[in-house]
């Protein structure tokens, strides 16, 4: 008697009922063990090295599946993902295309409009979201990216789409913070601190969520709750750049400076390509007369900010410039 009656490998079976138990990574390896010919089970598979930080692999799945089906929508939309993690975003977009050719879904309209944005396509990326808003109102991703496009010149715009997501959504970790930094340019500091502390208890990794509790609290005058936000801030993430500079800046207005140039320092070993690190060092050492030094610091502030000035739009931001 045949057990087996579909014909699928006994070895994607055992990634499967492994995959549901929460075993992702021995799902994975059971794939690869497997000689797979189904070009949606392929997809999954790409699906899931994707999940696991495993490109390569994704990449072969996501490959060896449009092979087999050229007009795999979904398996064409995860060939444009891996190419977003490994910062390719023409071939994203590229790949994005092709799968909106065979299939119109909202998420494969907010994968492009994302990657849009990353090219500095503002006007396309808002399309986009719009198109993904038409295709299906209740997908609360596309307006939390057609509110990022917003942020930094129309706030009250953007606290009115980051609402929409999270009427749709209201434990949508990201929207909360974002609502929460919106609502601060804008002067509401109570719903903002509501907001961001939500966020918070939604996610206790976010790094982000810290450094605009942290700046939040700066400007509410409330320097010792501002230092715990950004020290907790780097305790999260002790790898970036961010969250370093920025307390490096309260302590310098504190007068803390020695521990403010150790920070600063500290900020443009992790990334040199930190723009606003860049300048923050540069003007830091320009007030401590060390003019010379200070230019060259603000000289590649300035470089790196025209070489990815919409980039840098799109990101979380912080409101001190």
């Amino acid at each position: 008697m045949n057990d087996n009656p579909s014909g699928i490998d006994e070895a994607v079976i055992e990634a499967l009922r492994l995959e549901r138990e929460g075993r992702p990574e021995e799902a994975l390896n059971c794939l690869g063990q497997s000689s797979i010919t189904d070009p949606y089970i392929l997809s999954w598979a790409g699906q899931l090295a994707r999940k696991l930080g495993r490109l390569e692999a994704a990449e072969r799945f996501f490959a060896d599946a449009v092979a087999l089906s050229p007009k795999n929508g979904v398996a064409l939309a995860g060939m444009g993902l891996v190419s977003q993690d490994v910062g390719d975003i023409p071939s994203a977009r590229d790949f994005f295309l092709r799968a909106l050719e065979i299939e119109t879904k909202a998420s494969t309209l907010v994968f492009l409009g994302v990657a849009q944005g990353e090219l500095g396509n503002i006007v396309e990326a808002r399309l986009c979201y719009q198109n993904a808003i038409l295709v299906d109102p209740a997908y609360g991703e596309a307006y939390f990216n057609l509110a990022v496009t917003f942020r930094a010149e129309q706030p009250n715009k953007a606290i009115e789409l980051f609402s929409k997501a999270l009427e749709l959504d209201p434990d949508y970790a990201a929207a909360h913070r974002e609502l929460g930094f919106s609502l601060r340019r804008v002067g509401d500091f109570a719903n903002a601190v509501h907001h961001i502390n939500r966020a918070i208890q939604l996610d206790k990794n976010d790094g982000w969520a810290y450094i605009y509790l942290g700046n939040l609290r700066w400007a509410m005058q409330q320097a010792t709750q501002s230092e715990e936000a950004f020290r907790k801030a780097i305790e999260i993430w002790p790898e970036l750049s961010v969250p370093r500079w920025c307390l490096a800046y309260l302590l310098e207005r504190q007068g803390r400076k020695y521990e403010a140039r150790s920070l600063y320092e500290q900020s443009l070993d992790l990334d040199p390509d930190d723009f606003i690190a860049n300048r923050r060092l540069g003007l830091f050492l320009m007030e401590c007369g060390e003019t010379e030094r200070a230019k060259d610091f603000i000289a590649r502030a300035e470089a790196l900010e025209r070489e990815n000035a919409t980039r840098h739009s799109l990101l979380p931001g912080i409101d001190w410039e």
